[in-house]
């Protein structure tokens, strides 16, 4: 299998109510506190992280992505020590490397989750719980991280 994680560092903000304040969050302890959280449906013993594979299937241009075998697709947070930056972390297995096209397609899926799909709802799931502060679904430069 080869892991083909997308990723890159996001900018955690709070925000008013009505959106028309916000502010860049850059407390190390607040930062740390999106530290592994992960994109999940369900509570408590029921909670499961979202596979953003399975909306591979629902597109024209992705479709190939899915009957490939392409799986996972977990959104997550991660903290960066050394760079005292979170990063958004969105990782897929593929059952073997990739071609530019097929890259190219999954890339522009993965993006548009982040900008308008599952990205967009976990930055809004966490405001709500941590009083408007919640990093952005998407991340300020992107890199690729491949291996098998």
């Amino acid at each position: 299998m080869v892991r083909v994680t997308f990723g890159g560092p996001v900018k955690v903000l709070w925000q008013s109510f009505n959106g028309s304040e916000e502010i860049t969050i850059d407390d190390r302890e607040i930062l740390q506190k999106f530290d592994d959280c992960v994109y999940s449906h369900g509570e408590g013993e029921n909670k499961s992280p979202v596979e953003l594979s399975q909306y591979l299937q629902d597109g024209r241009d992705t479709e190939h992505l899915y009957l490939l075998g392409i799986r996972g697709g977990i959104l997550r947070y991660e903290y960066r020590q050394s760079e005292h930056r979170l990063w958004i972390l969105t990782e897929y297995k593929s059952p073997r490397k990739l071609s530019e096209e097929e890259f190219q397609s999954l890339y522009l899926f993965t993006r548009s989750q982040w900008y308008d799909g599952a990205g967009e709802n976990f930055a809004g799931e966490l405001a709500d719980r941590n009083e408007g502060i919640a990093p952005l679904g998407h991340p300020e430069s992107v890199y690729l991280f491949e291996d098998d």
